[in-house]
Parts: structure tokens; C-alpha cells; sequence
């Protein structure tokens, strides 16, 4: 068919419109990339943020999700109660003690039940009590009603304050009489309880809360300091133990009260075996430091409103002196003159290896059951005797109880190694009556194959690989979940042979379960083990799937492309005197680790030392270069804010060229707590700040210029005094077994960071 000249006409723009769009496309792209540089060669910008009200230039880079300190407030105290709520670990449960009925009235025994562990004193540690929710108050909000007498008597009396000692300016310090720190506890005695208090238990009698508080923070070493004499301690047993004074309020509430429920309140894991073998008390939980409000968390599980879903995130063990990385736990220093005064003659000798917490304990369980490796000598035996598991773990990892019950399926494991994936699969039904969140765990074992005993490399039985939290379910209703996992936690490292990270050959498992030692039983059951073999319990075999690699592989790249190998041969004491240390291996438990105290350090280590700390005379440096050699600038001009369209591409090129901008007193200058600006890349000063559990700042009220700007003159004194270093702690957070709980919390930070007067 014959074109007419206007067909033709169309059919030609229409390919070259084609073409240009191509072209744009794909210049369009490069332009997005290239946005800095465009924009700085000709003078102009990518976009203009403008305000619809007046037509000025917004310069609001981030903007706060909340228009009123008050929403931030609301929001981000919301968010610590639920955070609160999910950390909550039920332990013990005795004929259904918890939860509490509505109306149900309640006497709180211990200091710590009023003057709790909010928060870590590591940085951060001026969060103030005064303003946090305590627990009986909490417990009225929830619809129970604590006893207002034994409440206010722990009030009076730990409030009172005396001289602790002077600290290093000189200064005379004070502290609770009673009340816990992180040298002491300072338990009331029950023979300081008045007439009004014991005649008060009558009216309050549904339930008796005790309640155990623990300080946790930098400076105070739980294994070595014993507590003081003090108050009820004996001088001889660790903070992490109960002391005489804390066994007398136990005793105290069982001669009152037919339920008996203890709260640790402590980042740190207690020895409270002694507790959970007591037929006496009926439940037990805990949590670690709560945060502001976060007792009213706690207070919603212990009345039901939140099911409890919080699970452990370490192992309660009987004796913590049991573990293999107790053994080297301390401080020593190296014995030489040579070194005598010099403050890095510190060492610690890992002796225990991978093997830390829940991955010691259970790998010698498995190893005991399997008849593998001298499991069951008594190296490492709390009680002196043969090693057995339920001597010497209270509480696995992972463990936590429910007020409901639940039925699992393991669908499916996929594994994609080419992308270091796989994705397990888990229907999660609540076949219970009360409607709650589970937390799906997933672990992964490795094969532990005569090349890893040849050549020293060691294999946990389980280790977490990934996990994930249903939704609240209702009873009856399903949900299933999908675990994403990162194979390179699957792999090991070969320190002596491939001197790299390693997969090997052969049958790995990967399993769900209420906690390590669960999952490690499923596993046991799909090898075909049962109780008869020394298993605790059995194991269900369908929550155990296996995944076959034929391949030895060798993993050398990091993530960002770098060679991953051996760097610090030399921090092993075996480099310089070959033969000293010997490490734990699970083909052998008969290694389980020595002392390593009192070394005198080689001619050759005393060298080395002084030459790393710049001690040693003799040692010269090359002084041809100096640190500013080692900066190369870029002769660039660009400002912070102008890489603003590369913000979160971390690898471009823009970044390299700003940062060689800096010079090397500007890099030192961002070290500062408060450092001054940095007008080689237009960088404001900005005071930095710090606290695990939040800026340890508050509102600003000082520079009125700042859009989130509070005037003191019209705030009130609890918004001028509110901190935001008031999230509960670290542990727990992990408690939760939440990671999309763990963002809100990230995210609610960086909108504090908007509101504080100090980031």
C-alpha cells in the first residue's frame, strides 16, 4: 500500500520523537546522577521546596512527623509502653497465676517495686526517675489496685540519702541507703517493715508482686565485686545472685500471700534457679530497664490487657561461673617490670571461643546426647558432678511463655546462595483462647566435618539465623510468616587452613522452636533421637528441614568488596609463645578453658607493646610524611547540603571529593562532644550527644530561629525537664523479638533528634 505524505510525514516524527524520548530517557537518568555536578557547573538547582502559604523557599531539609511537642510526646510514650509490653518476658506460670484478674488488689514487695531499673547508667544516665511511671502506679492504671501503704513506705525509705564516698575531684558523694546501684543492693530488711506495712497485707491480699531491680552499666563488673555488707549483704556473692536480705522478702510474701509472683527488673541475667524450683511462687517475669512509661507495659501484661510475647534474648543460667567465657573473665595484666605503670598491659585470653552463651550450653547438650566429644565429663560442671544440661540452665535462649497456645508449620526453606539468601516459611495458627503476637525464631546448624576438626574450626549446634512476629492473632486465625535469612551467617570462619570465611559440605538443618534449646530438640528428633538417647524432652521432627550443599566453598569477599582474611594472627597469645593457650573445641570438651592469669610477656611482646603505644625510645618513625600528607584535595567547593540528591547513595564519588575537603583538624573536630563548625564543607557546630536508650536531650528552648523551637516562657516545667533518653533499654528491646518494633523506635528517634536542643 502507497503512503500519502502526511502518513509519511507522521511515521518520520513519530521515529524521531521516539528517538528523543530514548535519548531523554536515558539522559534524564544520567542527569538525575550527575544532579551535584550539573547543578554546581551552571549555578542552579534540581528543585526548590516552597511553601504554598507565602510563596518563601521552605529551608526544612527533615521534617518532624509531629506538629506539637505534645503529639511528639504522646506518640513516642506510646510507642515505649507497647515496646515495654513486647519485652516482657513470662518464665514461670504456675496454674495460670498470670494474668491478674481485673480488680484484683495487690501488694508490691522490694525496693526495686518503687524505685526501679529504668534505664542503663552508661551514657545517658541522667534520666530522671522522678518523672517515670512507677509501678503501682502503673498497676492502678491497668484496673488493679496496688497497696498504697507498702507503696509509699518503699517511697520513704528509699528515698533516704548518705555519703557513699568522694569521687575523683574530691567531692563528698551521696546514694540510697537503700535501693540498688552498681556496687550494691540495698535491700530494705524485713526487719525494718512496720506494723502498718504487715497489717496492710490483709486488704491487698490477691497477690504478692516482688520485685528484684538491678543497676547495669559501664564500670561495675558483676562477677568480681561482691556485694557489700551493707543492708543485708553478705560480702561473699555476686550482684547477679540473690542476696540473704532478698531471700528474707521472699519468705516474707510466702508466709502472707498464697500467689506469689517475682519480677526481675535488671538488664543483666540473675541466678534464679532457686525460684523457679520454689513450688511456692507461682510466676515469674522480667525485663530489663523500662523506660520512662514503660511499667505501664509491664503492668498491661500483668493484667492481661497485652498478651505476654516477649521472649529471652540470653540464657539464665544456674551459676554463671559455669560458662566457658567466665573462666578468663576479669582483669589481668601482663607480669614485667619493663611494663610496669604502662596502662595498656591489660589483656584477656578468649579461650571459650565461639563458644559464649546459649552456643556453649547448647552445643554440649547436643554433643552429650549425640555421645560426642567428652560431653558429659565434669569440666565446666556447676555441681562438680558429670555434666547435665538442666544442672546448668535455667532458662534457655529464646525461651518465653504465652497466655495462649500455638500450633507451627514449617512450609518451606529456599535457599539462593548465588544471593546469600534463603527465606523460611512458617504458619503460625493460635490455638488458644487468648488473641496474641508469637515470635517465629529460626536456627541453622552447621555440619561439623572432619576437615573443621582438623583444622580448628568450631560449630555452635544452633545458632539464630533470623526471625520474625505474627501480627496479634485471634484465636482460631492463622498467619504465616516468611523469615528472611543472610547465608553469611551460616558460614564459619577457617582461621588456620583457608584463613576465610568457609561453607562446607553437607547436610545442614534449619529449624523453628520456643527458644534454642527447643529448636535444638527438633533438630535432634529429625536425626531420629528421643529421650532415650539422654534427650530432656522430644523433639517434633516437622519443624526441622534439611538443606544439602555438595560444594566446599570459600567466601573471601566482604559486602563491599574487600578481601576478608586473617589480620590479627598476632593478638593470639600462641603467635608469641606457641603452645600457652588452649582453646575449647566441641571435639574434645576435655579443653574446656584454664585460667589464664599472671603471663610474663616475651622480649618480643614487651618490644611490640611499647612500639604500639609509642613507649619505646628506640623506635623511630618515618617523618618524611605527616597525617595531612595522607588528605588530597579535591579542589572542590561543595557544601553539605549540596550532595543532598545523593544523600543515601553511600559509595558515590560526591562523598570521596567532599571529604577531601576536610582537613585533618576538621576530622579531629567531629570527634568532639561539641564540636565547633566546619567551614570547609559548611557544616554548622553541632553539640554531639549519646545515651543506648536515647539523645540524653530535651526540648529545644533556646534558639528561637529553629523550627521545632519550644518557648520556655509557655511550656510547662514537665515539658522543660523532659528527657529524651527514655526508651527502654537494649535488652528489652531485643526482647520483643520485633524488628519492625525496632525501626518505629529508630524512627522516633530521628524525630526527637528534630525536637532536641542538642544534635
Amino acid at each position: 500500500m502507497k503512503l500519502s505524505g502526511k502518513a509519511k510525514l507522521f511515521r518520520g516524527l513519530t521515529q524521531t520523537f521516539a528517538a528523543l524520548l530514548a535519548i531523554l530517557v536515558v539522559v534524564g537518568s544520567i542527569a538525575g546522577e550527575w544532579a551535584s555536578y550539573i547543578n554546581d557547573a551552571l549555578g542552579t538547582k534540581s528543585y526548590e521546596l516552597v511553601s504554598a502559604s507565602d510563596g518563601s523557599q521552605d529551608t526544612i531539609y527533615f521534617k518532624s512527623d509531629y506538629s506539637t511537642p505534645e503529639a511528639l510526646i504522646e506518640a513516642r510514650e506510646e510507642l515505649i509502653r507497647r515496646t515495654a509490653a513486647e519485652g516482657t518476658v513470662v518464665l514461670k506460670n504456675e496454674n495460670n497465676a498470670l494474668p491478674l484478674n481485673s480488680g484484683a488488689k495487690i501488694t508490691l514487695l522490694g525496693i526495686g517495686s518503687y524505685h526501679s531499673d529504668f534505664s542503663a547508667t552508661s551514657g545517658g544516665a541522667s534520666f530522671s526517675a522522678n518523672l517515670a511511671t512507677r509501678l503501682p502506679e502503673a498497676i492502678n492504671a491497668v484496673g488493679l489496685v496496688a497497696n498504697p501503704v507498702v507503696s509509699a513506705f518503699y517511697e520513704e525509705i528509699g528515698s533516704i540519702q548518705v555519703e557513699t564516698g568522694v569521687n575523683r575531684r574530691g567531692e563528698v558523694t551521696y546514694g540510697s541507703l537503700y535501693g540498688n546501684s552498681q556496687k550494691k543492693v540495698g535491700e530494705v530488711p524485713v526487719s525494718e517493715f512496720t506494723d502498718e506495712v504487715k497489717n496492710s497485707y490483709s486488704s491487698y491480699n490477691d497477690a504478692a508482686i516482688v520485685v528484684f531491680s538491678r543497676r547495669v552499666g559501664e564500670g561495675s563488673d558483676f562477677n568480681t565485686n561482691p556485694v557489700s555488707t551493707e543492708n543485708g549483704g553478705d560480702g561473699v556473692h555476686s550482684l547477679l545472685q540473690l542476696s540473704q536480705s532478698e531471700r528474707d522478702v521472699i519468705a516474707e510474701a510466702k508466709e502472707n500471700f498464697s500467689k506469689v509472683i517475682v519480677y526481675i527488673n535488671t538488664d543483666n541475667m540473675m541466678e534464679i534457679d532457686e525460684l523457679r524450683n520454689d513450688p511456692q511462687i507461682s510466676a515469674i517475669i522480667w525485663t530489663g530497664g523500662v523506660g520512662n512509661v514503660g511499667m505501664l507495659g509491664v503492668a498491661d501484661v500483668i493484667s492481661g490487657r497485652v498478651a505476654a510475647s516477649g521472649r529471652l534474648a540470653d540464657t539464665i543460667v544456674v551459676s554463671n561461673g559455669s560458662s566457658a567465657a567466665a573462666q578468663n573473665y576479669g582483669s589481668f595484666t601482663f607480669q614485667s617490670d619493663q611494663l610496669e605503670g604502662n596502662a595498656y598491659t591489660h589483656y584477656v585470653v578468649y579461650a571459650e571461643g565461639i563458644y559464649v552463651g546459649y552456643k556453649y550450653y547448647e552445643t554440649r547438650y547436643e554433643d552429650a546426647v549425640l555421645g560426642q566429644g567428652n560431653a558429659t565429663n565434669s569440666k565446666g560442671s556447676t555441681n562438680g558432678g558429670a555434666w547435665n544440661y538442666a544442672n546448668e540452665v535455667s532458662y534457655s535462649f529464646g525461651y518465653g511463655l504465652s497466655y495462649t497456645t500455638f500450633q507451627k508449620t514449617l512450609d518451606s526453606v529456599d535457599v539462593d546462595l548465588s544471593n546469600y539468601s534463603a527465606e523460611v516459611k512458617v504458619t503460625v495458627k493460635n490455638t488458644g483462647s487468648v488473641a496474641s503476637a508469637y515470635p517465629v525464631q529460626v536456627y541453622v546448624q552447621s555440619p561439623y566435618t572432619d576437615y573443621d576438626k582438623a583444622n580448628k574450626v568450631e560449630k555452635a549446634a544452633v545458632s539464630l539465623a533470623g526471625y520474625n512476629k505474627t501480627k496479634i492473632l485471634q484465636p482460631g486465625e492463622s498467619e504465616q510468616v516468611t523469615v528472611p535469612i543472610n547465608m553469611r551467617y551460616v558460614f564459619s570462619y577457617d582461621y588456620t587452613n583457608a584463613k576465610t570465611y568457609i561453607l562446607d559440605d553437607g547436610t545442614y538443618y534449619f529449624a523453628v522452636g520456643d527458644g534454642a534449646h527447643d529448636a535444638l530438640n527438633n533438630i535432634l528428633a529429625a536425626k531420629g533421637k528421643t529421650t532415650s538417647d539422654g534427650m530432656d524432652y522430644n523433639g517434633v521432627a516437622g519443624l526441622a528441614k534439611t538443606w544439602s550443599n555438595s560444594t566446599f566453598r570459600t567466601f573471601s569477599e566482604s559486602e563491599t568488596g574487600f578481601t576478608v582474611t586473617n589480620q590479627f594472627d598476632d593478638a593470639n597469645l600462641n603467635y608469641w609463645m606457641p603452645g600457652t593457650v588452649t582453646y575449647l573445641t566441641r571435639s574434645d570438651w576435655n579443653t574446656f578453658p584454664k585460667k589464664y592469669t599472671d603471663i610474663t610477656p616475651t622480649a618480643d611482646m614487651i618490644t611490640r607493646i611499647k612500639t604500639d603505644r609509642g613507649t619505646d625510645s628506640s623506635y623511630t618513625q618515618d617523618t618524611t610524611k605527616t597525617l595531612d600528607d595522607m588528605i588530597t584535595n579535591s579542589g572542590t567547593n561543595y557544601t553539605l547540603m549540596m550532595l543532598w540528591d545523593v544523600r543515601t547513595d553511600y559509595d558515590n564519588a560526591f562523598w570521596d571529593e567532599l571529604l577531601n575537603q576536610m582537613s585533618l583538624d576538621d576530622y579531629a573536630m567531629v570527634t568532639y562532644t561539641l564540636y565547633p563548625a566546619i567551614e570547609s564543607v559548611s557544616v554548622p557546630a553541632s553539640p554531639n550527644t549519646d545515651s543506648p536508650n536515647g539523645l540524653n536531650a530535651g526540648f529545644n528552648t533556646t534558639d528561637n530561629t529553629s523550627p521545632y523551637y519550644v518557648n520556655p516562657d509557655t511550656a510547662s516545667d514537665f515539658m522543660k525537664s523532659y528527657k529524651f533518653n527514655t526508651y527502654p533499654t537494649a535488652a528489652t528491646r531485643a526482647a520483643s523479638f520485633n524488628t519492625k518494633l525496632a525501626e518505629e523506635i529508630g524512627h522516633m528517634m530521628g524525630n526527637d533528634g528534630l525536637w532536641a536542643d542538642k544534635c
